[in-house]
């Protein structure tokens, strides 16, 4: 440290001390750079003008109190070494002194203890600085992790509050779609093209809304994937007309892929929405028409970060457009379930987007400013090929039924639908609204009972624990599932000769599944 240079504060009055002062840091080694003050204008101009390494301040001085420097001093600098440099200081006014904050006291009868003294502090001062800026960076930290876990914790309660609006909103339109199916196929109706268009609208709705309840499961990370290896250059490739349609002809769509052969474990469907929901905000940034742009390249991520994504091998997909881009408010909030700033917007675009990204273990980040555009870059996890789980095939061909189903569903109107669904294909309902009512019908029917269809939530007992009661009385049952819910609604898993509908299903679709399953 001596032979270095020194930017030295010197609060003193006297020109002649302050220059036995600086000549001694010289005598010790050091190269000062001094300014002397000596009042209090003086002090906070000096202050304001540059850091200083060492501060050395007479402690009485006819225009600036000592306490007053101290203070001015601290505001400034918490840490700067402050040095007492007196020619008659008391050891009571030296310990107030040193309670007050400054670190040393020094004679001037005695300035040989300078030098030392100003090594000592200037040490300490590094010391105690590395000190704060380590508390600092774990207080950062802490409250990141803090955040991160309010974030987690009202992810959690939002999905749970979406799988069970998703139930509820299901059965309703299971209700709807089943109604409409048979009112399209009333002779009357498929002769009318009015009733018909106007069947067809309500038809459409109701998928909307389906979609909807999907977008509620997949941003909160409820909704099941069938994931299997995708080439994410060929999948973004095969998905460029349709996002060019999307967007319109206003918007010049770019795709610039280079991360050929490079395979992500995903489901199509789950890159399709983020690519389409990332495509449909760039295109709304751009009222007036712009660029967008789609990249892909092959990236190593190193040691994991703070959300726990582990190194390896990533593809990096970036969506870029020349639109309004986002405030820094905005940015904050911009992942956000049920946030917008659409007038027309219902919130979920990007929370799903972000739930489908932490789904597959992957990343995403956005940049933006005001008129200058956003970015989002996503990194995915590469995978082998082999670690494939390919999508179940399709059911067979439904065939008439004979068998004899216990159906139990809580849901009085879907109860129905789905006992007319089955009678109208061949089979014997025995329709049970709870578990209780379920268990007696099982004990009291003569026959067999070929196959039990059960909602998976039901009041008080579950769709599973009375699974378990009803074929320990009726082992050879088979076992359909059915739910609101995806399949995460089952919390354990299912018997093999199990299946599994989320409602709203069609009577064709209920009908194949059963004969799957039963056939089996």
């Amino acid at each position: 440290m001596p032979g270095a240079e020194l930017d030295v504060l010197l609060i003193e009055d006297s020109e002649d001390d302050a220059l036995l002062v600086v000549r001694e840091l010289r005598r010790a080694g050091f190269a000062p750079r001094p300014r002397r003050v000596d009042t209090e204008a003086g002090l906070a101009a000096a202050l304001s003008a540059q850091p200083w390494q060492v501060v050395i301040a007479d402690y009485r001085m006819p225009a600036l109190g000592f306490d007053t420097a101290l203070r001015l001093v601290r505001e400034r600098d918490p840490e700067v070494p402050f040095i007492i440099v007196s020619g008659a200081l008391g050891e009571e006014q030296a310990v107030i002194a040193m309670r007050s904050g400054a670190q040393d006291y020094v004679l001037k009868d005695n300035l040989v203890r300078l030098g030392p003294a100003v090594e000592r502090e200037l040490r300490e001062a590094a010391a105690r600085r590395q000190h704060r800026a380590a508390a600092e960076s774990a207080d950062k930290e802490r409250r990141s992790l803090e955040e991160q876990l309010r974030q987690a914790q009202k992810m959690e309660a939002l999905g749970r509050l979406a799988g069970g609006v998703a139930h509820d909103f299901n059965n309703l339109l299971m209700v709807i779609s089943g109604q409409l199916a048979i009112l399209r196929a009333r002779p009357a109706t498929r002769n009318d093209a009015e009733s018909v268009a106007r069947l067809d609208e309500v038809a459409s709705s109701v998928d909307r809304a389906a979609a909807l309840t999907r977008q509620l499961l997949a941003f909160s990370r409820r909704q099941v994937a069938r994931l299997q290896p995708l080439d994410l250059d060929q999948t973004v490739a095969n998905l460029e007309h349709l996002l060019q349609r999307l967007i319109g002809a206003g918007v010049e769509l770019t795709c610039d892929l280079n991360a050929p052969g490079a395979a992500i474990l995903a489901d199509p469907h789950q890159i399709e929405q983020i690519l389409m929901n990332l495509a449909v905000n760039a295109r709304d940034a751009m009222p007036q028409g712009g660029q967008l742009v789609l990249r892909t390249e092959r990236v190593h991520r190193g040691p994991a970060t703070a959300g726990g994504f582990a190194p390896g091998e990533y593809v990096r997909v970036q969506v870029s457009d020349t639109g309004q881009g986002m405030d820094a408010a905005t940015l904050n909030r911009v992942f956000e379930p049920f946030f917008t700033t659409k007038p027309d917007g219902t919130g979920l675009g990007l929370s799903t987007v972000y739930g489908i990204v932490r789904q597959l273990h992957g990343e995403i980040e956005v940049a933006s400013h005001p008129g200058q555009g956003s970015t989002f870059t996503l990194d995915l996890p590469c995978c082998q090929a082999h670690a494939a789980h390919p999508a179940p095939p399709p059911p067979p061909r439904a065939r008439a039924g004979s068998e004899t189903v216990l159906l139990l569903e809580d849901d009085d109107r879907v109860r129905k639908l789905v006992a007319e669904m089955l009678r109208a294909r061949g089979y014997a309902v025995l329709p049970a609204a709870g578990a209780g009512a379920a268990l007696e019908l099982a004990r009291r029917h003569p026959g067999p009972i070929h196959l039990l269809l059960a909602d998976v939530i039901l009041p008080r007992v579950s769709g599973q624990r009375a699974a378990k009661e009803l074929r320990a009385l009726r082992p050879e049952m088979r076992l359909v599932y059915m739910s609101g819910q995806d399949d995460t609604a089952l919390q354990e898993r299912p018997p093999e000769a199990a299946a599994f509908l989320q409602k709203p299903f069609t009577a064709e679709v209920l009908a194949a599944t059963l004969d799957a399953v039963l056939a089996a």
